[in-house]
């Protein structure tokens, strides 16, 4: 992972954030957030190269922030969650402008690559911004 980056978690269960840290912890600074208002002081606070995005937020709907994200910061890579019943959402995600879903539950493993290949992306992406301009 490279140094520096920074994962955003959205996801209302505690316990679920806080496996997540203890996953990447060493590897990625995570800034976890429980509902989409922290999410978005997060946003403004941090500089995020990656948001784990949990599809249902308490009572908000975590495919309308994917949609937000992808207007006001497209280089950022979205990863949305949901349990492996509701592919609906998959679909609705990537329509949204999701790069990827994952669900859940999902291997240690697969996060870490996940993760990763979303960071190395949201940094090429903004290499070739800079190298256009």
């Amino acid at each position: 992972m490279p140094r520096g980056a920074c994962l955003l978690v959205v996801d209302a269960d505690a316990e679920r954030r806080a496996r997540i840290a203890a996953v990447l912890g060493r590897e990625i600074e995570v800034v976890a957030c429980a509902d989409l208002d922290a999410a978005r002081d997060a946003l403004e606070a941090h500089e995020v190269d990656v948001v784990f995005l949990d599809a249902v937020v308490g009572a908000s709907d975590g495919v309308a922030l994917c949609a937000e994200l992808r207007r006001s910061r497209p280089l950022v890579p979205v990863v949305l969650v949901a349990s492996s019943k509701d592919q609906e959402i998959a679909v609705r995600a990537l329509r949204a402008g999701a790069w990827d879903f994952l669900s859940r539950p999902f291997p240690d493993p697969l996060l870490r690559e996940v993760v990763r290949r979303a960071v190395d992306n949201r940094r090429l992406r903004a290499e070739v911004r800079e190298l256009r301009r």
